[in-house]
């Protein structure tokens, strides 16, 4: 299988200064349905306003007619991190890797570890992996301040900074993609009628994080 060469850095939009207080864990929750507009978000979550403003409700970053046909969901968490869970699974990889799925983060501590150089990796979700790993040299690593939003497409290598000490942290993602994120485990939002059939979690981090993938056939009628 020919390989593909990847090479990019996020792209900064801007920052966003919010302190969080509440313990949370939201992950994949979906706050948009492809082929509508509606947006519903949770009580607890709209304190992130600022952020989906400075993306996906921004003509700017986002075009309507992309924001139109596409899902949007909400990763939120704020908790306790140690040098025993950093709060995401180790490693280097790209998040939505072979699809057009595009990714927005925020951070308030512990910033996220980039890669500057050229991975040679073949486009396969698992051997991927460990080219990414084997291929990331720690001299070309790239960091930005906290509090700042990033926007990731799927070549984008990536992973989480190791952490040496206790404290609370509050990480944000804003996921766009034309397919279900359907795993189990991801967060339900009750203010959608939905029923998706929803398939197993695999261990394999470059995996896409939906289970099969299929376009979704469900376009609520209402406005909220």
């Amino acid at each position: 299988m020919e390989k593909i060469t990847i090479q990019e850095l996020p792209k900064v939009i801007s920052t966003v200064d919010l302190k969080v207080t509440e313990s949370m864990f939201w992950l994949y929750l979906p706050i948009k349905m492809a082929g509508n507009r509606t947006v519903r978000l949770p009580e607890q979550l709209k304190q992130f306003k600022p952020i989906l403003e400075a993306t996906v409700f921004d003509h700017s970053v986002l075009d309507p007619k992309t924001f139109f046909n596409n899902y949007i969901y909400i990763t939120a968490k704020h908790m306790l991190v140690n040098p025993d869970f950093w709060g995401n699974r180790g490693g280097a990889h790209c998040d939505g890797f072979l699809t057009n799925d595009i990714n927005w983060i925020w951070y308030d501590e512990n910033p996220t570890l980039f890669n500057s150089g050229k991975f040679e990796v073949t486009p396969d979700h698992t051997k991927s992996l460990k080219e990414f790993e084997e291929q990331w040299n720690y001299k070309n690593e790239v960091t930005y301040p906290v509090k700042t939003i990033l926007e990731l497409n799927p070549n984008v290598v990536h992973k989480v900074s190791p952490v040496s000490r206790y404290f609370m942290r509050t990480f944000v993602k804003i996921s766009m993609s034309t397919e279900k994120y359907n795993l189990i485990g991801n967060s339900h939002n009750y203010l959608f009628d939905y029923n998706w059939e929803m398939f197993d979690r695999s261990e394999v981090r470059n995996n896409p994080i939906y289970g099969e993938l299929k376009q979704s056939d469900y376009v609520p009628a209402d406005i909220a």
